[in-house]
């Protein structure tokens, strides 16, 4: 019954009233999802839910409305969407490390109101708005740059929030980052899909989960390709040309990603051919003259292990 009351408003129809019970109703939502049965027959009012929280952030990211009290409220509302999300991913996760298998799918077409439903087919439309900018729900129209880093930062946020004690994190983990390399390294940055702020948020999403893992056991396929793309896409990022007020962050980060690796690795030398480890010593060079004196640093802390391999 929960799942059935949630308001479906557009922006700019909400007042405070309706701002405040959509608030309450989806924290009570947030309540619901992690004891609710797989089997439960919620899965479709759950999918609801999720819509509403993709059609709150669209608008929230394409419109500016209301006095400044009504623009407090619906950012308090904006952050409850991308705490719900990582409630989604933190309940999928569990489930899937209590499980003895460790992919669980939707069930055939009869059982497809089912709660485990909603919350794989809600991480699969967060991951085609992160990858593709748009879900088949919302026919033509684009998720914005700015919407798409909002989530990768409420996957860098449940990440953070992981212990290592169970298996969630390196499910998500295997679920989420061999796609996410695959994205930054098919195309190439430019101001639309791949817009390098959101490059930059990816790859942070990159950085936190190796960092807390602190290994590469829960990649499922071949570690040594994974780490070998890990390294391509961050040092590609890194020879970005862009403005310096969008790329410095994007900067920073791939060089957080290849120290990382590092770090977990330490022999770089199977990981690269040898023209590439050339470049890659010329691209972190020029680092080390970057503006950023955080990057400089870490380009000095890199720089080491390339020479010698």
């Amino acid at each position: 019954a929960i799942l059935d009351n949630m308001r479906f408003e557009s922006k700019s129809s909400l007042d405070l009233q309706n701002i405040h019970e959509s608030k309450l109703v989806l924290f009570a939502v947030c309540q619901h999802i992690p004891g609710a049965s797989n089997d439960d027959v919620s899965g479709t009012a759950f999918v609801k839910v999720a819509s509403f929280v993709f059609e709150f952030v669209y608008e929230y990211h394409q419109t500016t409305c209301g006095g400044e009290r009504i623009r407090q409220e619906l950012t308090k509302l904006h952050t409850g969407c991308m705490h719900f999300l990582g409630v989604v991913f933190d309940s999928l996760f569990a489930r899937k490390a209590k499980s003895s298998e460790e992919q669980i799918e939707p069930e055939a077409n009869n059982c497809r109101n089912k709660f485990l439903d909603g919350l794989v087919r809600t991480f699969d439309d967060t991951s085609s708005i992160v990858f593709n900018g748009a879900i088949p729900e919302f026919e033509g129209r684009y998720f914005s740059a700015s919407m798409r880093i909002s989530i990768f930062n409420a996957m860098v946020t449940y990440s953070q929030s992981c212990t290592t004690e169970d298996q969630r994190l390196a499910l998500f983990a295997s679920e989420l980052l061999p796609a996410l390399i695959r994205w930054v390294g098919e195309g190439t940055i430019d101001d639309d899909i791949r817009h390098p702020l959101c490059v930059a948020a990816s790859l942070q999403v990159v950085y936190t989960i190796l960092a807390k893992l602190g290994s590469f056991a829960w990649v499922k396929e071949s570690e040594s390709k994974f780490v070998r793309l890990t390294l391509r896409c961050a040092l590609k990022s890194l020879c970005n040309e862009e403005g310096a007020g969008i790329c410095s962050p994007l900067r920073l980060v791939s060089m957080k990603v290849i120290l990382t690796v590092i770090a977990i690795k330490q022999d770089l030398a199977k990981y690269f051919e040898r023209d590439e480890i050339r470049r890659a010593v010329m691209v972190v060079r020029g680092a080390a003259n970057n503006e950023s004196q955080e990057v400089r640093q870490l380009a000095f802390k890199i720089l080491p292990y390339l020479q010698h391999i």
